[in-house]
């Protein structure tokens, strides 16, 4: 075991400037070099009693800044297309990249981390709930409709293939002169 101070908030484990007991490996493959830990030394602990005040108002304007972010996105909800089966099973799924982009063609930019479902993707039409953590303290939930796509959108892939073979040149025409 190993004790690290937290340079920043870490969800399930700390918040900024706390003195933190972890495992060494964690501590040394993940917070370290993410730089969101120092280790536990005489001039790391002068240096946090110093900057303590400081790394308080950064975290409080983190949280406020979360805050102003999820009261735009609250009442937001999401409607996703995609093929689908006539049972509703999706062909493919749509997963945590997809979200995130659909929330990105709306404006509202959220990292990977931040989002959550619970079956992981989502593997059939209906209704879902998205799970919008942007920070410790700031959790809400958006709904997520997933419909079937008009098949008449989709391209016949029998009529693709008809037309590639009518664009090949074939060796008949070919004249020699």
């Amino acid at each position: 075991m190993m004790q690290v101070i937290l340079k920043e908030d870490v969800i399930n484990l700390g918040t900024v400037g706390e003195l933190v007991t972890v495992k060494a490996g964690y501590a040394r493959n993940y917070l370290l070099p993410k730089n969101q830990a120092v280790l536990v030394t005489e001039e790391n602990l002068k240096e946090l009693a110093e900057r303590r005040a400081k790394l308080e108002v950064e975290a409080q304007a983190v949280f406020e800044a979360a805050q102003a972010k999820s009261q735009k996105m609250v009442d937001l909800s999401l409607k996703l297309t995609a093929q689908a089966h006539e049972d509703g099973q999706l062909f493919g799924s749509i997963n945590i990249a997809d979200i995130q982009k659909a929330l990105a063609d709306l404006g509202h930019i959220v990292e990977k981390r931040e989002l959550h479902i619970d079956q992981g993707v989502v593997r059939s039409l209906g209704v879902y709930e998205v799970i919008i953590q942007l920070h410790s303290d700031v959790k809400f939930k958006i709904p997520l409709e997933v419909t079937a796509a008009d098949v008449s959108d989709v391209p016949d892939p029998i009529q693709l293939m008809e037309d590639e073979d009518d664009l090949e040149p074939s060796s008949e025409t070919t004249s020699e002169e």
